[in-house]
């Protein structure tokens, strides 16, 4: 099972969701994160098996912070976005 966020501030969610995937038996987790506080990778590190992240940052603000661009997209522009994706998968 592979998580993958834009980033995390506090890791609230992010540490919940490995969590309950535990709980639920899930095999192998793997987190993928561009960017995390420094603090948080020892928790990261015992909720997951194996973890990607490309920016410890020891002195982290938000994650907005770390783009050039951090806009949000609606739910049906992502759905939209993972259509195409998948479309695409299929044929090729």
């Amino acid at each position: 099972m592979i998580l993958v966020d834009e980033g995390i501030a506090s890791g609230a969610v992010l540490f919940s969701a490995l969590q309950w995937l535990r709980a639920e038996g899930a095999g192998h987790r793997i987190v993928a994160l561009p960017v995390s506080p420094q603090e948080k990778l020892s928790r990261i590190n015992e909720l997951s098996e194996e973890n990607v992240v490309l920016h410890a940052v020891p002195s982290f603000h938000s994650v907005e912070c770390y783009y050039r661009r951090y806009d949000p997209i609606s739910d049906e522009v992502a759905r939209a976005i993972l259509k195409s994706l998948n479309e695409r998968k299929l044929a090729a």
